[in-house]
């Protein structure tokens, strides 16, 4: 055998040996979780056992560095699984509580305090920016915190390699100018296409609005009542944070190039866990402590001036009809692919989060495991 081919295999070996002991060091969770006292068998038994031998071989498969795992049914976390490392090159394995970079499931947390806040009528959905947020260019005096909020601004996205930015911005503010001077892409209202930096300008809109800080928005109305203590902005001092890598197409990680995400805190730059995410969006199936008001908010879709609906409404895809109803958002950047659910009918919600880039896994993934502990109850 070549050398370089023996040493690949050693390593693969080495890989998948920690690996599987990272999944028995944070599988306790999901152990304790699912056993009832007298010795019967555990309601969620096989969807265990089969969402972990699901993940461990997707991970396996696609040589992912870390998965990390969790579902939340009817309020209580029963299964919560990391598989593989947080950091290869010192054999870090991940766990329960290691931090990822979640992306633009940030967009998701965004619109439910924004919904938090219009439901209690300290924020006005469809009131024109240029009332309450000084220096705005004329181009954006017609956009509102709806249209923000549900991609119809206008508003261009990501050009060229922006998302690989390293330039710190000392506030949402002083990122606008990004795009402030870029053309709309089309009326505010009349369609809808997907941008970040819509959501920078959001939160620009809700401090002003509310004369906080966005972050401090986000600890009152998320963070702090769901408890939420694993999750916070991505400013480079995340203790517990993954690694980020880039796949390629021999499925081998490559250590991702630093990036700075403070111009799109709002739209894609906090960190979390699995398990916090789980929480969060269990807090969007049942009212409490967020507002039936808020939620009803959160599960409108959305309809454009060019006559079409949108599976997408504020910060959140919303997706099915009433009976079978889901709220989800995935995310991607440069050392993190992710995805959350919250199936609201169902009342189960699933998180899969990794640090890497370029892993194929998805919305099917977590619409599977959630019906494997749907079918379970």
């Amino acid at each position: 055998m070549p050398v370089f081919k023996a040493r690949r295999l050693l390593a693969l070996l080495l890989m998948a040996c920690l690996g599987a002991a990272s999944v028995v060091q944070a599988g306790s969770l999901a152990a304790a979780s699912s056993t009832q006292p007298g010795g019967h068998r555990p309601p969620f038994e096989a969807a265990i056992a089969t969402t972990d031998a699901e993940m461990a071989k997707l991970r396996d498969d696609q040589g992912l560095p870390a998965l990390q795992v969790a579902v939340l049914v009817e309020g209580k976390i029963v299964f919560s699984q990391a598989y593989g490392f947080a950091d290869i090159e010192h054999r870090e394995a991940a766990t329960a509580e290691t931090q990822f970079r979640i992306a633009s499931i940030s967009k998701a947390i965004t619109g439910t305090v924004l919904a938090r806040l219009a439901a209690r009528e300290e924020i006005e959905l469809d009131q024109p920016l240029y009332e309450y947020v000084p220096d705005l260019p004329e181009h954006w005096k017609d956009i509102t915190a709806r249209h923000l909020a549900s991609h119809t601004s206008g508003i261009r996205h990501y050009r060229g390699l922006e998302v690989y930015s390293t330039r710190n911005f000392k506030s949402l503010s002083e990122a606008l100018a990004i795009f402030r001077d870029d053309k709309l892409r089309f009326e505010p209202g009349l369609q809808r296409e997907y941008s970040t930096y819509g959501f920078t300008l959001l939160g620009v809109a809700m401090e002003f609005m509310t004369d906080t800080s966005f972050m401090d928005l986000v600890r009152k109305e998320i963070l702090e009542p769901l408890e939420m203590t694993h999750t916070e902005i991505d400013d480079g001092n995340n203790a517990g944070l993954a690694t980020g890598y880039l796949l390629d197409n021999t499925h081998t990680a490559h250590i991702a190039p630093p990036t700075d995400t403070s111009y799109k805190v709002p739209g894609g730059g906090l960190v979390s866990t699995a398990e916090d995410l789980v929480k969060f969006a269990w807090a969007v199936i049942e009212p409490d402590p967020i507002e039936p008001e808020a939620l009803a908010l959160l599960r409108e879709k959305t309809t454009t001036a060019d006559g079409k609906t949108h599976n997408y409404g504020l910060g959140w895809n919303v997706g099915g009809e009433p009976g079978n109803l889901r709220l989800s958002h995935g995310g991607s950047q440069p050392g993190s692919r992710c995805f959350l659910l919250a199936d609201i009918d169902g009342g189960v919600a699933v998180a899969i989060l990794c640090n890497a880039r370029g892993a194929k896994f998805g919305f099917a993934e977590i619409e599977r495991i959630a019906k494997h502990f749907k079918d379970a109850k």
